[in-house]
C-alpha cells in the first residue's frame, strides 16, 4: 500500500487566517469584512508566485461557506470546508475569465 504524494505546499497549506504570514494587511482587511458583514460581491487576488494568493482565497471561501455561517474561525470539518480545502471547488484563473469574455464578445456564448 504506498501513500499518496501530496505537494509541500498544499499539505502545509495555512487554514486560517491567523495562519499567514506576511499578509497582515490582506487578512485584516478580509477578517474586518467577515465580521462587519459589510462583504464584496467579488475579491481578485493577484500577485507573484507564492504570496498566498489561493491559500487567502480558500480561507475566505471556507469563512463564508462553513455551515456555522460566515465566520472567522470556519470549523474544517463541514463538507462544504473539507471540498475547500480538498481543492474541489471551482477556481477561475484570469484565462477562464478573458476565454469567457472572447466568446461573449464573439457571439458564440449568448447571455441568458
Amino acid at each position: 500500500m504506498t501513500i499518496p504524494y501530496i505537494v509541500f505546499a498544499r499539505k502545509y497549506r495555512p487554514q486560517k487566517f491567523d495562519e499567514l504570514i506576511g499578509q497582515e494587511h490582506i487578512t485584516n482587511l478580509l477578517k474586518e469584512a467577515i465580521t462587519t458583514k459589510r462583504l464584496g460581491s467579488a475579491y481578485l487576488f493577484s500577485g507573484p508566485r507564492g504570496v498566498g494568493k489561493t491559500s487567502c482565497a480558500r480561507i475566505l471561501a471556507k469563512s463564508l461557506n462553513c455551515k456555522d455561517g460566515s465566520t472567522l474561525s470556519p470549523c474544517g470539518n463541514c463538507p462544504a470546508c473539507l471540498e475547500i480545502a480538498q481543492g474541489q471547488v471551482l477556481m477561475l484563473s484570469k484565462s477562464t475569465v478573458l476565454r469567457t469574455a472572447a466568446l461573449t464578445k464573439s457571439g458564440r456564448f449568448v447571455r441568458m
